[in-house]
């Protein structure tokens, strides 16, 4: 140990150029703190309360929910936000594409009917109860995000076999 103590002494120049390199290191991370873009993908069941014509709540819809949360420190602007499955998009069933942009610390959410997307799956060979599913989202640099939808296979293999 005594070794090493006299060695740093005599050569303070390389202590200093490792200090350098140290403090330009942590100097260019501190840089680019504030570009960085992070998003997370939420899939939910939930149940959606529907109104009557008097405005009172009757009816429970299930419905799938696909949340996507900017946790990075800038706008993330999404062009695709949605359920993926068997590399084909299953696109909006009740809502309109659009771009949404998000700022840190806010969120973008679509729904799915449970009962449309059930009669979707079962009419067409492209959506299989069997196959994965992704919630998706492409933002407009391109950079794609997924998360697994494990919820929804379980389901659909339960109800539709």
């Amino acid at each position: 140990m005594t070794q090493i103590i006299e060695w740093a002494n005599d050569n303070q120049g390389f202590l200093s150029l490792a200090f350098s390199v140290i403090s330009v290191f942590i100097a260019i991370m501190a840089l680019r703190a504030p570009y960085r873009k992070n998003l997370r993908l939420v899939i939910s069941f939930e149940r959606q309360m529907l109104p009557d014509k008097y405005g009172n709540y009757y009816e429970y819809k299930p419905i799938i929910s696909l949340t996507a949360i900017n946790l990075g420190n800038r706008q993330v602007i999404l062009e695709q936000l949605c359920l993926f499955s068997n590399n084909r998009a299953v696109e909006y069933l009740d809502r309109p594409v659009e771009k949404w942009p998000l700022e840190p610390a806010h969120t973008a959410s679509i729904q799915y009917d449970i009962e449309k997307l059930e009669t979707r799956v079962e009419l067409g060979p492209v959506l299989s109860p069997r196959g994965k599913w992704y919630g998706y989202a492409r933002d407009s640099e391109g950079k794609t995000y997924k998360v697994r939808a494990r919820q929804i296979e379980k389901h659909l293999k339960e109800r539709l076999g």
